[in-house]
């Protein structure tokens, strides 16, 4: 996939280029086989998602949501990722939302909102035997639950480096801060993690404190 909107088709080993695919009209972000190889993907900035097949690249069909004006999301996809059995896809977008489409029937099945902040753009998705995790611009990793199309837990890590870390007089739980002025809570038992809110510092965070009465106390550029 390419940013002059095109998918192009190479074949081998040794692989030479076989042919060029015009189905998209802006940039085309990602493009993913099936685990069968029988069929593969392509999304782009256009909000398409269209399926070809997987050995002369034929167009099968587009996925659409009607909410979306004959596209498959309302803005750029950003990811895609076919589940195990090759039998579903999941789309994550700059519309904030995550999908999970048929591939045979190309019906959309769930469609999972992630907010409306800038930071809640979904810029990518991967599906693996045991979890459908979507990424989010602020850095969260979002896990979904395909079969009932909603979210079952979130990590709020951090996109940018960590400047400060300070740990509970009980040793129950870690506060990490970073570069852009964020601070997670972290439970040291299970990893469960939350991002602190509202964000009060606007920049670098150079040091935390914990009291022994748990208060968390934070200095800042």
């Amino acid at each position: 996939g390419s940013e002059d909107n095109t998918v192009a088709l190479f074949e081998g080993p040794p692989f030479k280029f076989k042919t060029t695919f015009h189905q998209h009209n802006r940039f085309v972000h990602v493009t993913r086989y099936a685990p069968d190889g029988s069929v593969f993907a392509s999304a782009g900035a256009d909000g398409k998602v269209v399926l070809f097949e997987g050995t002369d690249g034929a167009k099968i069909a587009e996925f659409v949501d009607d909410k979306c004006k004959g596209a498959a999301h309302g803005g750029g996809v950003f990811g895609l990722s076919f589940s195990p059995d090759g039998k579903k896809v999941a789309t994550a977008s700059g519309d904030k939302t995550t999908k999970i489409w048929d591939v045979a029937t190309r019906a959309l099945e769930k469609t999972i909102t992630f907010g409306n902040a800038v930071e809640d753009q979904q810029l990518a998705v991967v599906w693996t035997s045991s979890a459908l995790v979507s990424v989010a611009l602020s850095g969260f990793l979002n896990f979904i639950d395909p079969e009932l199309g909603q979210l079952s837990k979130s990590v709020h890590g951090h996109n940018k480096p960590i400047t400060a870390l300070a740990l509970s007089a009980d040793k129950s739980f870690i506060c990490t801060a970073d570069f852009e002025g964020n601070i997670t809570r972290w439970e040291t038992a299970t990893g469960v993690s939350q991002r602190l809110t509202p964000m009060l510092h606007k920049a670098q965070i150079t040091g935390l404190a914990l009291t022994t009465k748990g208060d968390l106390l934070s200095i800042g550029w």
